[in-house]
């Protein structure tokens, strides 16, 4: 049987009480249900199943951290506010360290596996995730590869690091991919996660936010995620930080605002005037069905699938395509727990009405965790 796995206070007041733009100039899109929230002390919440928090306002004060844990879906977080966003303290959603797990932030990917006997070390996880090595000399062509984002983490002599994916949009959100694993027992650096912070009103930041990649041991570090912010005014003299395990600037940071200043970005990032969170007709790609078993859509982590001995390796996956035009090439993803990421490819074929399906053939290893994900080309 196939077992499918889904995985200052015045400053404040000021802020907060200033008045409100017309509603007509921008909406956040919060209809307020999550009420204010409001961070004094070091406070981890879970990710909604939507990834979406309709906040008030938002306060994250002077020495507090605001963290995550993930949901089933890994999806990105949004923070989303009616009024004014006050960020004195820090907000993170960064990858988690080689001897912490190796998990990927909110919306970004995990690192690649270590070596176990006859089994290769694994590929890092996610569209620009590191090779898995053959050798832990750091100055040999075959050590691990860093994960990569927007940009490529070189260091090392190794030829296994990530590609660059993404757009400088951050349309659609997504995090950081993952660092290879070791020969000799240590995991991948996971990358940096992903996040949306958007107010019909203004950003305050003062503080920072964190998206930064996983550390690996010894280099095979997560890149850096993507962080977002959307609001008419953004000021502050805070840092965002997506910077991988390894201080290379590989996340992706993006602001848009109608005016304001600059803080610090460590990042590659890029400054407009795109207001808006959710936009209409943004493409979208789901898996549907992975290995005769129907799933739903919405997930931006992988599927994970474990086919048992005397199954059949030749398996398909379906996915469905939302607002794409014409044909469109699809390229799906299997990074097993142990050893090297194998691509494979079909074509999407969009009907009048911008939505279509396409149904892929793969080889899959036997009694050997996978992990599967899937992009246009």
């Amino acid at each position: 049987m196939k077992t499918l796995l889904l995985p200052g206070m015045l400053a404040a007041l000021a802020l907060l009480a200033a008045p409100r733009l017309p509603a007509a100039t921008f909406s956040a899109g919060s209809d307020g249900s999550y009420g204010a929230l409001t961070i004094t002390n070091n406070t981890v919440l879970p990710v909604p199943t939507n990834g979406v928090f309709h906040c008030t306002t938002i306060t994250i004060g002077p020495g507090a951290t605001l963290s995550f844990t993930p949901n089933e879906l890994n999806t990105p977080v949004y923070l989303l506010a009616q009024g004014g966003v006050l960020i004195e303290g820090t907000i993170d959603v960064s990858g988690q360290n080689w001897n912490a797990g190796g998990r990927g932030g909110p919306g970004g990917f995990a690192g690649g596996a270590s070596a176990k006997p006859g089994l290769p070390a694994g590929d890092g996880h996610g569209p620009g995730g590191g090779r898995g090595g053959s050798s832990n000399n750091s100055s040999a062509t075959g050590y691990p590869g860093n994960g990569s984002f927007g940009a490529v983490d070189a260091q090392t002599s190794s030829t296994n690091h990530g590609r660059i994916y993404g757009n400088s949009l951050l349309v659609p959100l997504i995090g950081g991919s993952g660092g290879g694993g070791r020969p000799d027992g240590y995991l991948g650096g996971g990358g940096g996660g992903a996040i949306l912070i958007a107010s019909d009103t203004s950003i305050w930041l003062s503080g920072i936010i964190r998206a930064r990649g996983g550390i690996g041991q010894f280099f095979c570090s997560g890149s850096g995620g993507g962080v977002r912010l959307v609001a008419p005014a953004i000021n502050g003299a805070g840092i965002v930080d997506a910077r991988s395990g390894n201080d290379a600037w590989t996340g992706r940071i993006r602001l848009d605002r109608i005016h304001g200043g600059l803080p610090v970005l460590w990042g590659v990032y890029s400054i407009g005037t795109f207001m808006s969170v959710f936009p209409e007709g943004l493409a979208t790609l789901a898996f549907t069905e992975v290995a005769g078993t129907a799933v739903p859509e919405g997930s931006t982590s992988a599927l994970q699938l474990l086919l048992p001995v005397g199954a059949s390796t030749s398996q398909t996956v379906k996915l469905r395509g939302r607002n794409f035009l014409g044909t469109v090439p699809i390229q799906v993803a299997v990074t097993p727990e142990n050893g090297a990421t194998t691509f494979f490819e079909g074509n999407l074929v969009a009907s009048p009405d911008r939505t279509g399906t396409v149904t892929i053939a793969l080889e899959l290893p036997s009694n050997v965790p996978v992990s599967l994900y899937a992009w246009p080309k």
